[in-house]
């Protein structure tokens, strides 16, 4: 056996059997994922008031076939769509694809309200509510360490407009990047419309720029 077989083989069992056992715990990962992802997504459609949406929005992100947020077409379609029974077809189908969906779940709030159906009503209200308050509860956005934790841009915008502050890049709102022990931020400034201030708001952006909540870990809670 010459000397360059012998590195070639080395070389093939440092660098592949790695790579096949690595791909093999991530296969694994995400099939302990998916099945924790069902089982928030199962007690939440029961009206569990325990359900952990932080997690739920975090197994979404990690998974590959969890969408975060409806496309614009997506969005498009649903909201030109007339018929409330097919409105609401149409939106538990973006919810199979993404149940951490909040637009479409504050949709579905207003669609039962209008059909006078009060349970999945308040069901769907609930299931906003724990979102919601999975970014936002015990966070106030005014530095790094309060900073709104989220897993999409979608996200961003939702605070923004629960907060009745304008949401996206539009007049009066600027945005700039900022890197604090060891985690990724969005720093807003905007001008409310309500008092004329500027409000500075922090969104922990680290989750979905990375892309990976495996390689850095959800912030502090």
């Amino acid at each position: 056996m010459t000397v360059q077989s012998i590195v070639r083989k080395v070389i093939v069992r440092s660098i592949l059997l790695p790579l096949a056992i690595s791909m093999v715990l991530d296969a694994q990962d995400t099939s302990t994922d998916s099945s924790a992802y069902r089982d928030l997504v199962a007690k939440a459609k029961g009206g569990d008031a325990t359900v952990d949406y932080r997690q739920m929005r975090f197994l979404c992100l990690r998974l590959p076939d969890c969408r975060l947020r409806s496309t614009p077409d997506q969005l498009g379609r649903l909201h030109a769509l007339k018929d409330p029974k097919e409105i609401l077809a149409y939106a538990d189908t973006l919810l199979a694809e993404g149940f951490v969906n909040l637009e479409v779940h504050a949709d579905e709030v207003a669609l039962y309200q209008a059909l006078g159906d009060t349970p999945r009503a308040a069901r769907s209200l609930g299931i906003v509510t724990g979102l919601l308050n999975s970014i936002m509860k015990g966070r106030d956005g005014k530095s790094p360490e309060s900073a709104y934790e989220v897993v999409v841009d979608r996200e961003i915008y939702i605070v923004q407009a629960t907060r009745g502050l304008p949401s996206g890049y539009g007049p009066g709102v600027t945005s700039e990047p900022v890197n604090a022990g060891g985690r990724k931020y969005t720093r807003y400034s905007i001008k409310d419309p309500r008092s004329g201030e500027t409000v500075i708001v922090y969104f922990d952006v680290t989750a979905f720029v990375t892309k990976s909540v495996g390689a850095v870990p959800p912030g502090p809670r």
